[in-house]
């Protein structure tokens, strides 16, 4: 994936931050799945022996990490590609 300026690297992720506030938070399908998510966490939490609850907020953590890699990615890679097409169709005209 091309890297991008530092400008328009901050507006990506300005913008993806955008998207999910007033996208994925209005999106029924996905908060159901947030809500169930949180709750299975909070059962977890309280379910498992003190000793291993740093190991599963170590999972909880990562796994969020990774979720934002890849949105991150895929916004970007949507965008340059955008930018991609733009420029061919000027070039035909």
């Amino acid at each position: 994936m091309t890297k991008l300026n530092p400008s328009l690297n901050d507006y990506v992720m300005k913008r993806i931050e955008e998207i999910i506030h007033t996208i994925l938070l209005n999106h029924i399908v996905y908060r159901e799945l947030s809500d169930e998510l949180s709750y299975t966490l909070r059962e977890l939490i309280e379910r498992v022996p003190e000793n291993c609850k740093p190991l599963l907020y170590e999972y909880e953590e990562r796994e969020h990490e990774q979720t934002v890699i890849a949105l991150e990615a895929m916004y970007k890679q949507g965008f340059m590609d955008g930018v991609f097409l733009n420029k061919e169709i000027l070039k035909g005209n």
